[in-house]
């Protein structure tokens, strides 16, 4: 959990940890190659990001329709797939 006064960066920096939600077969932002592993253009970013903050990923797949729940509830510390914003 986040501490008091701090922000998400600063909590990613002190537990060397970030969650990122993802939606499978996104391509080519995010999808399974024939290996199996979770690989595409976001991935990409989200491992360099990681790596510059020292920080190790849990990968956690969303339901788009579920995805504004799921941060309200902290389920992710960012979301991946090319989403795109809608205003209503």
């Amino acid at each position: 959990p986040r501490l008091p006064g701090e922000n998400l960066l600063d909590q990613i920096r002190r537990t060397h940890h970030i969650r990122v939600g993802y939606q499978p077969d996104v391509l080519p932002f995010t999808y399974f190659n024939d290996k199996g592993e979770l690989v595409g253009f976001d991935v990409a970013l989200i491992y360099d990001f990681a790596a510059q903050l020292g920080a190790s990923i849990t990968f956690i797949p969303f339901k788009p329709d579920e995805l504004p729940a799921d941060f309200a509830a902290g389920k992710y510390d960012i979301a991946i797939s090319s989403i795109t914003v809608i205003p209503y």
